[in-house]
Formats: C-alpha cells, structure tokens, sequence
C-alpha cells in the first residue's frame, strides 16, 4: 500500500502540517504588501464559486515555502483524523504535553524563590 500525498490541503490541514499563525495573519503574509516579504504565503483557491466556499492551498507551494522559510513540517500530517498520535500510543513518551510544561516552569519558579536581605 502506497501513501500519496495530497494535492490540496484545507485550513486544518494547514494547521496539522505546522503552520504557526492564525487566518488574520496568514491572509496578511498572502495579500498585503506590507507582509509579504520574499513573494508571501502562496495565494489561497477556492473550492467553489460562493464567498463562503472553503480555500484550499496546493500542497507543494506550501511545501516549498516552509523549506525556504525554515518551518518544520510536521511528520504525520497526513495522518487520518482518527489516527492515534505517539503520545496517545504510549505515554512513557518524552513528549511533554502543555500541562506537564506549565506544572515543570512553576516547580521551576517556585522553587527559584530569592532569599529577602535586610539591610
């Protein structure tokens, strides 16, 4: 069984690859020159013909502009919705999760108390 990749990737799938910013700023860094350093964020498509339709992004444009900007692509982007990720899979895994990185940075602070001098 072969893995092809997708020709197109909606807003989630976007996301899933890695993507960093919100929808404000990712039409910003596609369509205000302000923004658009190096040629911007590759223009969006739509798939249907009304305002509302869904945009979609061909995948190797985006591909493309997350190697010459440095941006890690996620490695199971492709990944069905119901898939299980590693940290599902196992949970010895060294991956932490935002609360057990939010419970080490308090320890961290709380223990890190400074001493109070009196003068």
């Amino acid at each position: 069984m072969s893995i092809e990749k997708p020709l197109v990737v909606d807003w989630k799938g976007l996301k899933g690859m890695g993507w960093p910013y919100g929808r404000t700023h990712t039409w910003r860094l596609m369509f205000d020159p302000d923004y658009a350093c190096d040629g911007g964020f590759p223009p969006c498509r739509k798939l249907g013909k009304h305002r509302n339709a869904h945009v979609v992004w061909r995948v190797a444009e985006v591909l493309a502009y997350f190697e010459a900007h440095g941006l890690r692509v996620t490695a199971d982007w492709q990944a069905p919705a119901g898939a299980t990720t590693t940290a599902e899979k196992c949970p010895q895994a060294d991956i932490p999760t935002p609360v057990t990185a939010t419970r080490a940075v308090r320890r961290t602070v709380l223990s890190c108390k400074p001493e109070i001098k009196e003068w």
